[in-house]
């Protein structure tokens, strides 16, 4: 720290990963240490302290995570899945926020076959620049979750014609994805394999107005 001339340990084991998140006051370190036995099997667990890069105060925010996806744009929020559902952590009030309740589907990996004790996630795009949701996938769509956890919307309409609909990040993963902006999708159909991209137009995000005006591709061809 500059401004007081002193020196703060942030990590503590050399060998996990620690990350200074966004705000720049705050940073994330991991600690498999306690999972080890899970770690050789295939069933990695992992915890996840919160520093204060000012005065090296440690704080465990998350624990037994496996799929892991750190910080929101601003480092204000972490996030998480915990095999069924999409969480956040506020990192200055310590909330957890179930994102994905509202929804709807199912957001695991329908072909997983590893045999195991959690199906991992189809995936998801991130946080929204505005930090206002959180977009996910199921088998076919992209879905936007509240930050606050009480609204879920599906924001494409792939699964009536076996299209997988996925974002396209262009631009730095760290920025956030802007809804305000066209948003480019990836177009994939899961039983003919013809393939194209789309573009999501719905100027903000969350509302069924906004959906009726994408612009999606069908696959196989481009627009």
């Amino acid at each position: 720290n500059v401004a007081d001339g002193k020196v703060v340990q942030v990590a503590h084991d050399i060998q996990e990963t620690t990350d200074v998140l966004p705000d720049g006051k705050h940073a994330t370190e991991i600690d498999r240490s306690a999972y080890d036995w899970g770690t050789m099997f295939g069933r990695p667990y992992e915890d996840v302290w919160v520093i204060d890069v000012k005065t090296g105060q440690r704080t465990k925010a998350l624990e037994k995570v496996r799929y892991f996806y750190g910080p929101s744009p601003s480092g204000k929020k972490l996030a998480w899945y915990d095999g069924t559902n999409y969480w956040s952590y506020d990192i200055a009030t310590g909330a957890k926020t179930n994102l994905s309740a509202a929804a709807k589907t199912n957001l695991a990996d329908p072909d997983w076959d590893t045999p195991g004790d959690m199906v991992p996630p189809e995936g998801n795009a991130g946080w929204t620049k505005d930090e206002r949701a959180f977009l996910a996938y199921d088998t076919y769509d992209v879905w936007s979750f509240s930050a606050d956890g009480k609204t879920a919307t599906r924001l494409t309409d792939g699964a009536p014609s076996g299209v997988v609909h996925r974002v396209l990040r262009l631009g730095s993963a760290d920025d956030g994805v802007d809804l305000t902006a066209p948003v480019y999708l990836s177009l994939n159909g899961r039983l003919t394999k013809q393939s194209g991209f789309g573009r999501l137009t719905s100027g903000k995000a969350a509302t069924v107005e906004a959906r009726k005006k994408h612009e999606l591709a069908p696959a196989g061809s481009t627009q």
